[in-house]
C-alpha cells in the first residue's frame, strides 16, 4: 500500500498546527479530543469507534462553522475506509472533505486529500492515469509551500504507481527528485521505500551493481526500525536479483531472510486480517443502524416540515386568490379604459408622423431645390468674376471690388453647403464617402479660400504639418475640408490683427490606420465658459460689437456633426481675450502613395491642349463663363442648349470631350448621354451640375458619364476632372 497521509500522518500537525482561534475554547478542546481518540483507534483498527468520534467532531465542527475541523474528520474517516479496503467509501469522505477545502486557507490539508484520492484510484480502482493526476495535485501544491518534507510522499508515490505499471522511465523523474529532497532529511521509513524502489528501476535497466546498492541501503534503514514487513519485499526482490545474476548461494541467502521476515509479521497480520474483518463487519452494521436512524428521524422531520409547509401554503394560495381576483377586476376595467385612449393615441401618433415624414420631405426637397436655384446663378457670379480677375488691366480698386465680389460669393456659396449639409444630416442621409486624397492638396484649398478675409482682418494663417504624416489618406474629403473651412472661418471671424494656427499631428499608425489629430487655434476673442457648450447648438451665435461677417450660426453646428459621423469628437479650450482651441482626432486610412491624378501627370504632360470640347447648357450665362474659362487654356469649345442638339452634333462631328449639364429642356443631360452611348462609348462626358454630387452620383454613372463637377467649381480642379479624363481617353486609345 502506498503512503498514506493519515496513517503516516506527523501526529504533531493534527493538534498544534495554525487553525483560527474560535471564540468557543471548550468546543475546539473537545474536538480536538475526539480526533485524539479517532486516531488511537484506527491504528488498534477499531475502525467502528473511530468513526464514532470522527462523527462527533462532524457535529461539532459544524455547529461552530469550522470547515478546516470538517476536513480532518472527512479525511480520517476516508483513511479509516480505505484501510479495511473499502475504497469506494473512502473516495465519498475524501470528496466531501475536498469539498470543504474550498472553504479553508490551508493548502497543506489539500494536498493531503489529493494524495489519498491518488491511493484510492491507484491501488483501489487500479486507474493508474488518474491516480497520478491527483498525486500531481498534491505536489504541485507542495512545491509552491516549498514544503520539501511532505512533498516526498506524492513524489514517492507516483513512482510507485509508475514501477507497479512497468513504466519504469516515467518512473525515473520522480525517483531522483524524491532522492533530492530526501538528502536533507534521515527517515529511515523514506529510506525504504526510495531505495526499494531504485532498486527495482536498475533491475529493469539492467544495472544489477547499482540495483544491489538501494537494496542494500533499504535493508539497512529498515532494519534499524524493525520494518520486517517492508523488509521480506526488499529481500524477495533481492533474491529474485542473485538468481538472475545466477549467484544462487546468495539467492539462498537473500530467500531465508525473506522467509524469516515474512514469519515475523506473519502471526501480527494474521490478527489483523482478523481485525480488519471484525472492523469491517462492525462498520457495515453501524452504518446500518445510523442509516435507519437517520432516515427515520429524516422522515419524521419530513412529515413535520411538510404538514406546516402545507398550511402555510394553503392560507398564502388562499390570500393570494382573493388579491388576484381583486385586482384581475380592477385590470379589467382599467384595460378598457388604457384601450380607448391607446386607440385614439396611436391615430394621433401614425397622423403626426406622417406629417412629420411629409414636412421632412418636403424640407429636405425645398432646401436641395434652393440650393440648385442659388448655386446655378452662383456659377455665373463666381466664374465671370474669376475671369474679369485674371485680366492684366485692371486699377488696383477694380481689383479690390472683384475681390470682395468673389469672397462674398465663395460665402454664400459656403452657406448653401452648410445648409445643404444640416438638412442632409437631419434627414439621416448623409453618408461619408471614403477616396484616397492628397493632405497638401486639402490643405491648401482650405488656406485659399481665407486669402481676401485674411488680410480685411489683417491676420495670418500658420500651417504646421506632422512629417510623419503619411502624404495620402482616405476618407471624404469634401466633409472634411468642410469641417476646416468652418473651423478657420469661424476664427478668422473672431480675430482681429491676429494669428490663427492649422495644425495637424500624427498621433500613432496601426493597421494601416493613421490617427490624426487636427488643431485650429486662434489669439482672437475666446469665448466665456458658459457658452462654451451652447455654440454647437443651430443658429446659436455670440454677441460681439464687430458685427462684421456675424455669420448664421450654423458653422459649429455641423462641424461637431460631421466629425460625430467620422467617429471623433470636438474638443474646444477658450480664454476671453486670450483666444480659442478647437481640436478633433479622426481614425483615416492611409491611401495610396500615388493617387490618380499623379500616375496620369506624365499623360497630362502630353495632353494636346487644343482638344475640342462640347459644351452642352441651356443656361447663357454659363456657356459663357464655362466657354471662355477653356478658352483662355486654349481648348476649341462648341456650344449648344440642349441634349437633343448635343446627340446630333456628336453624330456629325468629333470630339475629344463633352460637359454635360443635367437639367435642360428638349432633352436632359441623363437621357442625352445614354443616347450617345448607344453610338459612341469611348468620349468622356463630365456633368457639370448644381446639384450635390452624392444627391446624384450612382444615376450619373449609370447613365454613362465618366466623371461629376460641381457648379461653381474652383478653377484648378475643373482642370484637373478634364486633364484627368481626357488622359484617360487617351492612355485607352493608345
Amino acid at each position: 500500500m502506498r503512503t498514506n497521509y493519515f496513517i503516516r500522518v506527523i501526529f504533531f500537525l493534527l493538534f498544534f498546527s495554525g487553525v483560527a482561534q474560535e471564540n468557543n475554547s471548550s468546543v475546539i478542546d473537545s474536538i480536538k479530543s475526539y480526533l485524539y481518540n479517532a486516531r488511537s483507534n484506527q491504528h488498534k483498527y477499531d475502525i467502528r469507534k473511530s468513526i464514532e468520534y470522527c462523527n462527533k467532531v462532524i457535529e461539532l465542527s459544524q455547529k461552530i462553522n469550522n470547515d478546516e475541523y470538517l476536513v480532518r474528520a472527512y479525511n480520517m474517516v476516508g483513511a479509516s475506509y480505505e484501510q479495511i479496503a473499502d475504497f469506494k467509501n473512502a473516495e465519498k469522505n475524501y470528496q466531501k472533505a475536498l469539498l470543504k477545502t474550498k472553504n479553508i486557507d490551508n493548502d497543506t490539508l489539500v494536498s493531503w486529500v489529493y494524495n489519498n484520492l491518488g491511493n484510492v484510484y491507484s491501488d483501489g480502482y487500479k486507474e493508474t492515469d488518474r491516480g497520478i493526476s491527483y498525486y500531481n495535485k498534491a505536489l504541485s501544491i507542495l512545491k509552491k509551500l516549498n514544503d520539501t518534507v511532505e512533498v516526498l510522499t506524492p513524489t514517492i508515490n507516483i513512482a510507485w504507481t509508475y514501477i507497479d505499471a512497468e513504466k519504469f522511465d516515467d518512473a525515473f523523474p520522480y525517483l531522483q527528485e524524491a532522492r533530492n529532497y530526501s538528502k536533507n532529511y534521515e527517515v529511515e521509513e523514506i529510506a525504504v521505500s526510495l531505495n526499494y524502489l531504485l532498486g527495482r528501476y536498475y533491475v529493469h535497466k539492467k544495472e544489477f551493481d547499482i540495483a544491489l546498492e538501494h537494496f542494500e541501503a533499504s535493508i539497512l534503514s529498515g532494519e534499524k526500525k524493525g520494518m520486517f514487513l517492508e523488509l521480506s519485499d526488499v529481500y524477495l526482490e533481492q533474491s529474485k536479483l542473485f538468481e538472475a545474476l545466477n549467484d544462487n548461494d546468495k539467492a539462498f541467502i537473500a530467500f531465508k531472510k525473506y522467509d524469516a521476515s515474512r514469519k515475523e509479521v506473519l502471526d501480527k497480520e494474521k490478527i489483523k486480517q482478523l481485525e480488519i474483518a471484525k472492523a469491517k463487519f462492525d462498520v457495515d452494521e453501524f452504518e446500518r443502524d445510523l442509516g435507519k436512524a437517520r432516515k427515520e428521524n429524516a422522515i419524521q422531520t419530513s412529515n413535520a416540515r411538510k404538514s406546516k409547509i402545507i398550511t402555510i401554503i394553503s392560507i398564502v394560495i388562499v390570500f393570494i386568490l382573493i388579491i388576484l381576483l381583486i385586482v384581475l377586476y380592477k385590470n379589467y376595467e382599467t384595460k378598457n379604459e388604457l384601450s380607448n385612449i391607446l386607440k385614439i393615441q396611436n391615430a394621433n401618433l401614425e397622423k403626426s408622423k406622417a406629417e412629420a415624414e411629409k414636412l421632412s420631405q418636403l424640407k429636405s426637397q425645398f432646401i436641395s431645390t434652393v440650393s440648385h436655384e442659388l448655386r446655378t446663378p452662383l456659377y455665373g457670379v463666381v466664374g465671370i468674376t474669376s475671369l474679369l480677375m485674371e485680366e492684366s488691366d485692371l486699377s488696383k480698386k477694380e481689383n479690390q471690388y472683384l475681390k470682395s465680389l468673389k469672397f462674398s460669393s465663395d460665402y454664400l456659396l459656403n452657406l448653401i453647403n452648410d445648409v445643404l449639409q444640416l438638412s442632409k444630416i437631419d434627414s439621416n442621409k448623409l453618408k461619408l464617402e471614403k477616396t484616397d486624397f492628397s493632405v497638401q492638396a486639402l490643405l491648401d484649398n482650405v488656406m485659399s479660400s481665407f486669402e481676401y478675409l485674411l488680410d480685411q482682418k489683417n491676420n495670418k494663417l500658420n500651417l504646421e504639418i506632422d512629417k510623419e504624416l503619411p502624404c495620402t489618406l482616405k476618407g471624404d474629403t469634401i466633409r472634411l475640408q468642410q469641417i476646416l473651412v468652418n473651423l478657420v472661418g469661424n476664427a478668422t471671424k473672431f480675430t482681429n490683427d491676429g494669428e490663427i494656427w492649422l495644425r495637424l499631428r500624427l498621433l500613432k499608425i496601426a493597421d494601416n490606420i493613421a490617427t490624426v489629430n487636427f488643431e485650429i487655434e486662434d489669439n482672437g476673442i475666446g469665448i466665456p465658459k458658459e457658452k462654451q457648450k451652447e455654440i454647437f447648438d443651430n443658429f446659436l451665435q455670440i454677441e460681439r460689437k464687430d458685427a462684421d461677417f456675424q455669420g448664421t450660426g450654423l458653422g459649429l453646428s455641423i462641424v461637431k456633426r460631421l466629425v460625430t459621423l467620422f467617429g471623433g469628437e470636438v474638443n474646444l479650450k477658450s480664454e476671453p481675450g486670450i483666444g480659442s482651441i478647437f481640436s478633433f482626432t479622426l481614425d483615416l486610412q492611409i491611401g495610396k502613395p500615388l493617387s490618380e491624378d499623379e500616375i496620369c501627370q506624365e499623360v497630362y504632360e502630353n495632353v494636346h491642349l487644343n482638344n475640342k470640347i462640347l459644351i452642352v447648357d441651356d443656361n447663357k450665362i454659363n456657356q459663357v463663363v464655362t466657354q471662355n474659362i477653356l478658352k483662355k487654356e486654349k481648348f476649341k469649345t462648341v456650344v449648344v442648349d440642349n441634349g437633343l442638339s448635343a446627340v446630333e452634333k456628336i453624330k456629325q462631328d468629333h470630339f475629344d470631350l463633352v460637359l454635360m449639364d443635367l437639367n435642360m429642356p428638349v432633352m436632359n443631360g441623363f437621357e442625352a448621354t445614354q443616347k450617345i452611348r448607344e453610338f459612341n462609348e469611348s468620349v468622356p462626358i463630365i456633368a457639370l451640375t448644381a446639384v450635390a454630387i452624392d444627391e446624384i452620383k450612382d444615376q450619373v454613372y449609370k447613365a454613362g458619364l465618366n466623371d461629376i463637377i460641381n457648379k461653381p467649381y474652383d478653377n484648378q480642379d475643373f482642370f484637373q476632372i478634364i486633364l484627368r479624363n481626357l488622359a484617360k481617353n487617351e492612355v485607352s486609345e493608345s
